[in-house]
């Protein structure tokens, strides 16, 4: 039998391979069709999405409430830089076992009053260790250094102000200072710094784009970069991406939220906002030390940086170091620490209400020897 044209033009092994090859497309093809269909169907869970769909927390008293999850007392921010933020005007609601409340500012402080000519304001820019996470909120550090300073000196009236939101960065934190903190009139900043302030926000809002034909869908999910979460709360771990460690694979918007260049250029834009209004910066990190991980010790390079700009720094390590020995008569350790009464339990190692007393002690202290609080005061 006589071959045919296609068999004598286009040999069978060509034709295999030409088959071949159109399936891998399609089958790339149709991978990339699901991939997309995946983000369509995850944008329904970002976190825009989650807390739209939430009520604020039910208030009343501990005894009568369910305690709310962390999603049920924050909602989107205002600001780029800012994404997500307290609800305003909270009043008895239950959140890890203590009350929370909050004014009309969405900062964990009282109420806020017209400021009087003897009112000494202090704003307090921090995250959940600043926020009093896991303690009452009369048992926060900054309300413990407001006691001190209102017994220590009565006439005048001492306004300290808790603006922390648990999972903050510095970027975020200064960015709440130019957007709500900066109109009532501060005398000093206070900023607590913690080892992951360079680090991503603990939530963030990863809705996509299916229809961006800038990059393949299906190559970042093979690479290991789309989230794997359940719906609820998207956390930043799930887009963590392994071949760089640390930093996570993300929209071009949190560029300006991570990172140490971003953390440097939030320091630098405190600093500007201080020489502009006159405002001493005292920062303070509660833990420098890490027996692993590094995130303590970036602690001391974030310390080590607001001294170099000219910020009045104090760091506590020394003191929790004191205080442990004391306790345990062991040195700090993190397993030792953890079981200790420093912190709210072994399970919460955020400070615990004697570890919030110690810092403002400490932090009372400072102000005091180093005439922060002569300056503030006036003759």
């Amino acid at each position: 039998m006589n071959a045919t044209p296609e068999e004598s033009t286009i040999p069978r092994w060509k034709q295999r391979l030409l088959a071949l090859l159109v399936s891998f497309v399609l089958m790339v093809l149709g991978g990339e069709i699901f991939c997309r269909w995946q983000v369509h169907q995850a944008n329904a869970h970002n976190l825009e999405a989650v807390l739209a769909g939430r009520t604020r927390p039910v208030e009343g008293t501990l005894q009568e409430l369910t305690p709310a999850s962390f999603g049920d007392v924050i909602r989107m921010g205002t600001d780029p830089k800012i994404v997500y933020e307290l609800h305003p005007n909270m009043l008895g609601v239950n959140f890890k076992g203590h009350e929370v409340r909050t004014n009309h500012l969405g900062f964990r402080s009282a109420p806020q009053v017209p400021k009087e000519a003897n009112t000494i304001t202090i704003i307090g820019l921090g995250d959940s260790i600043q926020f009093g996470h896991g303690v009452g909120q009369d048992d926060c550090y900054l309300e413990q250094l407001r006691l001190l300073l209102q017994a220590a000196y009565p006439r005048h009236d001492w306004r300290v102000i808790n603006t922390a939101v648990p999972g903050y960065n510095t970027v975020m934190e200064v960015a709440t200072l130019e957007a709500k903190g900066l109109p009532l009139e501060p005398d000093l900043i206070l900023l607590g710094v913690c080892g992951n302030d360079e680090g991503l926000p603990v939530y963030v809002n990863l809705a996509q784009d299916p229809y961006d034909l800038g990059h393949s869908f299906l190559w970042r999910k093979l690479r290991g970069h789309q989230p794997e979460s359940e719906p609820g709360l998207v956390h930043k771990n799930t887009r963590r991406d392994e071949e760089v460690g640390s930093t996570f694979d993300l929209p071009g918007r949190y560029d300006q939220l991570q990172g140490w260049k971003p953390l440097v250029g939030a320091l630098e834009r405190l600093k500007e906002i201080s020489a502009e209004n006159q405002i001493p910066v005292f920062a303070m990190a509660s833990i420098t030390y890490s027996d692993h991980g590094h995130e303590a010790n970036h602690s001391s390079q974030i310390l080590a940086a607001c001294e170099d700009l000219g910020f009045s720094v104090l760091d506590m390590q020394p003191y929790l170091d004191l205080a442990l020995l004391a306790e345990t008569g062991k040195p700090f350790r993190e397993g030792v620490y953890k079981h200790s009464s420093l912190v709210v339990s072994r399970f919460n190692l955020h400070p615990s209400v004697s570890q919030h007393r110690l810092i403002a002690q400490k932090c009372f202290e400072h102000l005091e020897e180093n005439g922060t609080l002569n300056r503030l005061m006036g003759p």
